[in-house]
């Protein structure tokens, strides 16, 4: 469970093959309620290394119902990449 105003960071990886990485363009993050409604894009993905990306977020303190949906997006050969992940949040 994540406490709202704390940063998190959102780690990715893509693959291109079963075995390898590939790098991505257009790595962004999405975050959505639980019913799908978009709040916030962040679309400054730091590359680690092949592959490997990760975003910075600080965790809504907007009254919502929990929890959040994380959606990181990017493109690899063509290809549209989607995985999503559900985000706890705690008041305390």
């Amino acid at each position: 469970m994540s406490v709202v105003g704390n940063t998190i960071v959102v780690n990715a990886t893509f693959p291109s093959t079963i075995a390898d990485l590939d790098n991505m363009t257009n790595v962004k993050l999405n975050v959505y309620t639980s019913d799908f409604q978009l709040l916030y894009t962040v679309s400054s993905a730091t590359k680690i290394s092949t592959g490997v990306y990760s975003i910075n977020y600080t965790v809504s303190n907007k009254l919502m119902p929990s929890p959040l949906i994380l959606e990181v997006s990017g493109t690899v050969a063509g290809f549209d990449y989607i995985g999503r992940q559900q985000l706890n949040r705690s008041y305390t």
